[in-house]
């Protein structure tokens, strides 16, 4: 099972669903983000909850090649 971690990003209320869609694919780019949910509130505010997989940990002993010169 897949730990996940968690980010919410609100929008102003008469935001378009294209600007929705740039965000999302801006944060999908460079931060590997994708798509959880979007929603839709009474009175047009926009939420959209993104989702990434939680990198796992480097164990610390485990040194770089280059770094035994």
């Amino acid at each position: 099972m897949a730990d996940y971690e968690y980010r919410a990003l609100p929008l102003m209320r008469g935001a378009s669903s294209g600007r929705a869609r740039e965000l999302v694919g801006i944060a999908g780019e460079f931060g590997e983000w994708e798509l959880c949910r979007h929603v839709i509130y009474e009175g047009g505010r926009r939420e959209v909850l993104l989702r990434r997989r939680k990198l796992a940990l480097v164990d610390e002993a485990v040194q770089h090649p280059r770094s035994e010169r």
